[in-house]
């Protein structure tokens, strides 16, 4: 676990973000009280797309493909 202050945070956040990319925890404080913890998000899991999963949600009008008469 590694503790920074507030108004430190600017300057090193590229540092402080690969770290807890790494694993490691960050601790931001305001004069040396815990604010905020600064760790890795987890990947959220890519939804699988179910063709045919709108059907009957919208309805295509005959002759939509059609020139337009201009």
């Amino acid at each position: 676990m590694h503790e920074v202050e507030l108004k430190n945070v600017r300057d090193q956040l590229d540092q402080l973000v690969a770290e807890a990319m790494g694993g490691q925890e960050v601790i931001i404080t305001r004069d040396h009280r815990p604010l905020v913890r600064l760790v890795a998000a987890e990947p959220q899991p890519r939804r699988q797309r179910r063709f045919g999963s709108a059907r009957g949600m919208f309805e295509i009008k005959e002759g939509f493909d059609q020139p337009l008469g201009c």
